[in-house]
């Protein structure tokens, strides 16, 4: 017995040791912090990461075996749930699109059609730059583009240079330009939309540069007041979207792309996410297709796996990958976890002191919203009750040759009594009113005058005396 009980202290002490880590004695400096929860088990631990920037805020849960081997190797087990992305303001207007439409032997209608129709588009006017504006018209007048209404929003310039002139430019806000890895380029890019005050800009920049040259040009950008995304990418290849995966990377480590390529549809998609974000202002990105077996892309098909939307994927490959790399995370974890178990790791006081107060914090707030989602659903199943009533009773009253009253009317007439009726059924279904919970009864002081003023009998205004 008494060895028995000295096993138990043991395990309970590391159970309590196992459920107060938290990062800020190990996070490197300069990096989103982040705090761990964690439940005892025999063979597994749920870890629980809290980031700091938007896309750091969102709980990720992760499940760490025991050797924890495939961390690196598997995705799945520490992508975090869908979140909400903040989405950026101001597109409407007029947008500029330069840098397409000029080989003949391809229309780049996706570009058109990923402004027109991609979430928090509202684009009243798509402008296309082009040599030629009657091939360009030709090539772009479609029947989808007739059916899906682009061709009401599209118009044409003409202009022999790659890139439009400052006139051409007024009046417009947006801006998407595809053009050459070159420095002057990019810097004539940056003076144009700086004239023009152009409030977004994507550019995507086909080639590699040197590292140095690619910090030049984010740098142009970054002396304007332009909120601006770069894209970088070696080569563009026909292909679908969904289809070969790929992944983000900072711009400057240009050797990253030399002899890549990346779909085009893949590209125009991530274009008009990347515009419809607040996450990619002011941020230059190279990206290509990867293998099966890359780290990037193992992240990636973890996310789609999880149900992420478009723009909740490119917002986690870029806080994921780039900004905070998940398998960094995961090595970090996979350390501390060991520590904690082996001894090596002991936490300060304030240490649990936070990690108490944030645990707290949390089961409150799981209680708060238990309670209005019962809430709501009680409300929802009483007045389904109360209307299933008086439509039975309306019917008997009618079939009976009681007619003569419309049945809003008798509905009106008679919906307290239907009210309470329905309130007394719910109650029974939980054994009495006494076992029914307080914050049900707390809400009812609001909700049935609520209810008797939307669907009860309107009371008649009392005469006032003269």
């Amino acid at each position: 017995m008494p060895a028995l009980r000295t096993l138990t202290m043991v395990a309970l002490a590391l159970y309590g040791l196992s459920t107060l880590i938290v990062a800020s004695a190990f996070v490197p400096s300069g990096k989103p912090a982040f705090s761990y929860h964690t439940k005892s088990s025999s063979t597994s631990i749920s870890m629980k990461f809290e980031y700091a920037d938007e896309y750091e805020k969102s709980s990720k849960d992760i499940r760490l075996t025991k050797n924890h081997t495939d961390l690196l190797t598997d995705g799945l087990r520490i992508a975090p749930p869908p979140y909400s992305v903040e989405g950026r303001e101001g597109l409407t207007g007029s947008v500029m699109v330069s840098g397409f439409l000029e080989g003949a032997d391809r229309s780049d209608q996706i570009v058109f059609d990923m402004l027109h129709t991609s979430e928090g588009m509202k684009f009243e006017k798509i402008i296309a730059l082009c040599e030629d504006d009657k091939m360009a018209k030709k090539r772009l007048v479609s029947r989808s583009a007739r059916y899906s209404g682009l061709l009401d929003v599209l118009s044409f310039v003409q202009s022999f240079s790659a890139l439009p002139s400052a006139s051409e430019l007024e009046g417009v806000n947006t801006w998407v330009a595809r053009v050459s890895a070159e420095v002057s380029t990019v810097e004539s890019v940056a003076s144009l939309a700086s004239e023009a005050s152009i409030s977004n800009l994507v550019l995507l920049i086909e080639g590699s540069a040197t590292p140095e040259d690619a910090q030049t040009m984010h740098d142009a950008l970054t002396d304007t007041d332009v909120d601006f995304t770069v894209l970088n990418y070696e080569s563009m290849v026909d292909g679908p979207e969904g289809e070969v995966p790929f992944k983000f990377g900072n711009a400057t480590d240009t050797a990253e792309i030399v002899g890549s390529v990346i779909n085009k549809d893949e590209l125009m998609r991530i274009m008009a996410v990347s515009l419809s974000m607040e996450k990619t202002k002011g941020r230059s990105l190279n990206l290509k297709n990867v293998a099966s077996d890359d780290s990037g892309a193992i992240w990636l098909r973890a996310l789609r796996q999880k149900g992420f939307s478009r723009i909740q994927e490119v917002d986690a490959l870029i806080g994921g990958y780039v900004d905070v790399p998940y398998y960094e995370r995961a090595r970090d974890a996979q350390i501390k976890f060991k520590g904690i178990r082996e001894g090596s790791v002991k936490l300060s006081p304030e240490e649990l002191a936070i990690k108490a107060a944030a645990d707290k914090r949390s089961q409150r707030k799981q209680r708060i919203e238990t309670m209005k989602r019962e809430i709501k659903e009680r409300q929802e199943d009483i007045i389904k009750r109360a209307f299933k009533a008086l439509k039975l009773a309306y019917n008997d009253r009618k079939y009976a040759g009681k007619g003569g009253m419309d049945e809003d009317v008798y509905n009106r007439n008679n919906f307290e009594n239907a009210l309470e009726d329905a309130i007394r059924m719910w109650d029974s279904s939980v054994n009495g009113k006494k076992n029914r919970q307080s914050y049900h009864t707390d809400a009812d002081t609001t909700w049935i005058p609520q209810m008797l003023e939307k669907y009860g009998k309107k009371k008649k205004k009392s005469a006032v005396p003269e």
